[in-house]
């Protein structure tokens, strides 16, 4: 066994930073990754899905020249989208290890486990060290439908990965993800459709907020379908088909399925530690990231914080403090513009005030492509 001043388990937006500062700092650090670097933000989250929906925005736009008196044809060569994407997501790969071996931290590729109190074993190597910090991220939670496991179903993990555009797209979930993957693929050429099993879609954010993107979702010739469920998936001669509760049927040449996340800590053997977890898997902490083994920090989502990019940062910041300067910190991470649902026992206690934007107002013009929105009336 070896040891060092610094282990990070996993190298999402949060642990690579501190990998790299504490080194650079003159600590012996080693960082444990068991797939690519960059955890999903660089992988199969922000930087791909943006280079996507670059690509998905261009075209919709365009078809939305006839507005302004300009008619265009589009034709999209999917191969070419998919391949700058992946090609920003590869630089941004290097990137993170070129940061990495310029600061001097020793990176271990395999899946990390604790086999004693502050102690990890990866592959061939163990090592001890007095401080550890948990960045394991979240995967996809994929629900148990009779006929869905052994299907070549998308998940935001492989998604990236297509080559052929689908004729038609099914989506089960209305979450952030497959509202951006789904209307992505829309406005690119897929006849796609949602299948939501509530009321509505982002249904943590306010009423208004789904109400406004459904109607965007509709504008461009998605499918909804609320209330639902999937009683069965059938997989035959590459094409999907979908059993709703409903009684309605579906088909598609893809399926994507995006129904929630979980926490990557079935395999870290974290009670070894001491660590405990919450009913489902979640890193337990306190204010300051304390995990319930003293020297143990775990942060982003697999200790439940906001699955935010500008969240994980935050949690960079935050321990950083805690750790290097013992500042005191009493607010856990959240996003840098935040308000109250109107949800009865949200807003208890407070005088809260409400407002609204008109069409002409709304910063989301580019998600919903208003007819009349600013962009359109200076040419942006």
């Amino acid at each position: 066994m070896e040891t060092a001043d610094v282990i990070v388990i996993g190298s999402g937006q949060g642990g690579i930073p501190l990998a790299a500062d504490f080194a650079n700092d003159g600590r012996k650090v080693v960082l444990f990754e068991r797939d690519a670097l960059g955890g999903s933000c660089i992988n199969y989250g922000c930087t791909p899905s943006k280079a996507f929906l670059a690509a998905a925005h261009a075209a919709g736009r365009a078809r939305l020249g006839k507005k302004l008196g300009i008619h265009t044809q589009v034709e999209v060569d999917f191969p070419a989208v998919m391949e700058r994407v992946r090609g920003i997501r590869n630089s941004f790969n290097q990137g993170i290890r070129k940061r990495l071996e310029t600061a001097g931290v020793k990176v271990i590729c395999a899946e990390a486990s604790f086999v004693g109190e502050r102690t990890v074993k990866g592959g061939d190597v163990t090592f001890q060290a007095p401080l550890v910090i948990i960045n394991t991220g979240t995967s996809a939670l994929i629900p148990d439908i009779p006929g869905l496991a052994g299907t070549p179903y998308l998940t935001n993990r492989n998604f990236f990965d297509l080559n052929t555009l689908p004729a038609r797209l099914l989506v089960i979930g209305g979450g952030y993800i497959g509202l951006e993957l789904g209307q992505g693929l829309a406005r690119l050429g897929s006849q796609t459709h949602l299948i939501v099993r509530g009321d509505r879609v982002l249904d943590r954010e306010e009423a208004d907020v789904s109400k406004v993107l459904a109607e965007a979702l509709k504008q461009d010739s998605i499918g909804l379908h609320f209330g639902v469920n999937v009683n069965h998936v059938a997989h035959e001669s590459n094409v999907f088909s979908l059993t709703l509760s409903s009684g309605e049927q579906l088909q598609g040449e893809a399926l994507l399925v995006v129904t929630g996340r979980k926490p990557n800590t079935s395999r870290l053997n974290a009670a070894a530690s001491k660590i405990e977890l919450d009913d489902r898997g979640f890193i337990k902490i306190d204010q300051q990231f304390h995990t319930t083994c003293s020297g143990v920090y775990a942060i982003g989502d697999a200790a439940k914080q906001p699955a935010f990019t500008h969240v994980s940062w935050e949690d960079y910041r935050r321990l950083k403090a805690i750790i290097v300067w013992r500042k005191p910190d009493t607010e856990r991470s959240r996003p840098w513009l935040c308000g109250l649902h109107r949800t009865p026992g949200w807003t208890s206690g407070y005088d809260v005030r409400t407002g609204s934007q008109t069409r002409y107002q709304r910063a989301c013009c580019h998600i919903t492509h208003e007819p009349n929105c600013a962009c359109d009336r200076v040419g942006a």
